[in-house]
């Protein structure tokens, strides 16, 4: 029985890869085509993708305890396109966490427009991925973006899965610590609608 229930975005631009490390994360990988940027078909994701499953972290620091924790994760995929921008302020405060995806070809304004999206969250709660691949370039954000404040983690989805779930579970570990010190709440039925919203039980 999970200890905790976590609500996660995943945003950014279309085609960066969301879907792909959403899967990634909920182990569902050995059964799905490969991704845009490693040479696959691009699929848009409609409206948002919700993937439910459990995640097993590390003992707290100083928790006193040395038990790993249980934590019922929910992972909104969500799109790209600005087809939904406006849905966006009935959604994002709803999430304990947000987890930012971008190319080389990402422009950098069109993330931040993304972060502005959840001024609730501290950056301890944000982190930023992007995918390696061959024919690209990682994004890195100019020293005078807020996105600079955000730890940047570059990795291939595919090859290095252990990497992007090891900076998961650290994401997870921020917030379950801050709900066990009771400065938030766990994620409840919350979180508006979206037009063609997907919901994936793993």
């Amino acid at each position: 029985m999970p200890n905790h229930n976590v609500r996660i975005f995943i945003v950014g631009p279309s085609g960066t890869g969301k879907t792909t490390l959403s899967n990634v994360l909920a182990d569902l990988t050995a059964s799905l085509p490969t991704a845009p940027h490693a040479g696959g078909v691009y699929r848009a994701t409609q409206g948002v993708r919700i993937l439910e499953f459990d995640r097993r972290i590390p003992p707290l620091p100083n928790s006193g305890s040395t038990r790993p924790m249980d934590v019922a994760c929910e992972v909104w995929d969500c799109s790209g396109s600005p087809r939904f921008t406006a849905s966006w302020p009935a959604l994002t405060p709803s999430a304990h966490a947000v987890i930012f995806v971008a190319s080389g070809e990402t422009r950098e304004r069109d993330l931040e427009a993304w972060h502005s999206q959840f001024p609730h969250l501290p950056p301890s709660s944000m982190v930023l991925f992007s995918p390696y691949a061959s024919k690209s370039k990682p994004f890195k954000p100019t020293s005078n973006s807020p996105l600079h404040a955000l730890p940047v983690v570059t990795a291939s989805w595919e090859s290095d899965p252990e990497v992007v779930r090891q900076e998961f579970d650290r994401v997870l570990a921020g917030v379950v610590g801050e709900m066990v010190g009771g400065k938030r709440g766990d994620a409840g039925d919350g979180g508006g609608d979206w037009a063609g919203m997907e919901r994936v039980v793993v």
